[in-house]
């Protein structure tokens, strides 16, 4: 390396952490604590349509027995709030990728334009793996899979798996709103990716790290059938963050599984779910709030405090004391997100991009070094 060029020690690196990341499920559980200071107050519109679609496998692929709790599910949804479902199954008799897109297609085509306000609910209960493309390690994706029997898996990859970051490629960019809920192992994988025009959130059993229970007492979809009935009988409306809070009030919910809920563009309130007989207050128009979520700018601020603050409290702190400051209109900010907890720069963070700064300081220097002397030997 050439002399006065070098490379900040560790303790010169800006923001280093000397200890380990949190897990998604500690980094998810803080956001919820957060969120139950903050009472974000969404701006609420009411849906024209609102319509269901329920994936999971067939019997000769469905070991998990969802079949039930689907059922369950479907009727919620469709007496209770007299939403449109339709139920559709996978099987291993054609390529189930294949099935999945023509499915979510044959959906969004049928509801996305009733109206000028629909909401397209898409819930999928089975297996989920996270899956590592070759080659990219650093890259997970939710890969949905019929049956657990790995080597039967493997034989039949082409036909009896989903990978899911290629199928909802058939609903981005869809005319409606549109709410995920996956009830599935790795979930929080299907989380905040690229950005949709309308609201596009998600609602996942786990993080991405995860795992989560199978049908019973204690599963996410009768978590999820106990919070949509429990809300029904006490609001007229509530958002999908409310329904996420809810679903860990189960109880026979485990304590140490934490739901995700993400939105895919930052800026939007909420997606608001009512009966069809509910009637909510419309503050802002569908249009309007995709205008403000399009044209809003942010700001991100890293706090740095003198220890770990394992047990998160000067982060309630802080946002208790950013709350009050919203509150008395001190602070010119419309919503106030937790984005993570030691997530920007950890010492081996910093180590490899120091390492690969290094590797190309000295890939630069080489070129250079190769080219005067390219230049001095034309010149003799």
């Amino acid at each position: 390396m050439a002399p006065g060029i070098g490379m900040p020690s560790n303790d010169e690196a800006p923001g280093r952490v000397s200890h380990q990341l949190p897990s998604q499920a500690a980094q998810v559980s803080v956001a919820i604590e957060w969120e139950n200071i903050m009472q974000h107050e969404p701006k609420f519109f009411r849906y024209e349509k609102v319509a269901v679609l329920l994936l999971s496998w067939d019997d000769t692929c469905d070991d998990l027995r969802t079949d039930g709790e689907v059922e369950k599910l479907a009727t919620v949804f469709e007496t209770r709030y007299g939403f449109e479902v339709r139920r559709r199954k996978l099987n291993n008799k054609k390529r189930a990728h294949i099935q999945m897109v023509k499915h979510l297609a044959s959906f969004v085509n049928r509801f996305e334009d009733q109206s000028d306000s629909t909401l397209l609910i898409i819930y999928y209960a089975g297996h989920g793996w996270a899956y590592v493309p070759e080659g990219d390690e650093l890259r997970r994706e939710l890969r949905l899979v019929g049956g657990k029997n790995e080597q039967k898996w493997r034989r039949e990859m082409s036909r009896s798996s989903v990978m899911w970051t290629e199928a909802e490629k058939s609903i981005i960019g869809s005319e409606a709103d549109v709410l995920l809920i996956f009830d599935c192992c790795h979930a929080g994988l299907i989380g905040r990716r690229s950005g949709d025009p309308n609201r596009f959130e998600t609602l996942a059993a786990c993080t991405a790290d995860s795992k989560t229970h199978i049908p019973g007492d204690s599963s996410f979809t009768t978590a999820l059938i106990w919070a949509l009935e429990k809300l029904y009988s006490e609001k007229k409306f509530f958002t999908s963050s409310d329904l996420r809070a809810t679903i860990m009030d189960h109880p026979h919910f485990p304590k140490n599984q934490y739901p995700q809920w993400d939105q895919r563009v930052p800026g939007f309130s909420p997606i608001v779910i009512s009966s069809s007989a509910g009637e909510i207050p419309v503050t802002m128009p569908q249009e309007q709030a995709a205008s403000r979520a399009a044209n809003a700018s942010y700001i991100d601020i890293r706090m740095h405090f003198d220890d770990d603050d394992d047990k998160n409290e000067k982060t309630m702190d802080v946002a208790r004391l950013l709350q009050s400051l919203s509150q008395e209109n001190r602070l010119p900010a419309r919503r106030i997100d937790f984005l993570g907890k030691n997530t920007v720069w950890s010492s081996n963070q910093w180590r490899a991009v120091a390492t690969l700064g290094t590797h190309w300081l000295e890939y630069t220097l080489r070129r250079k070094r190769r080219r005067l002397s390219s230049l001095e030997t034309e010149n003799l």
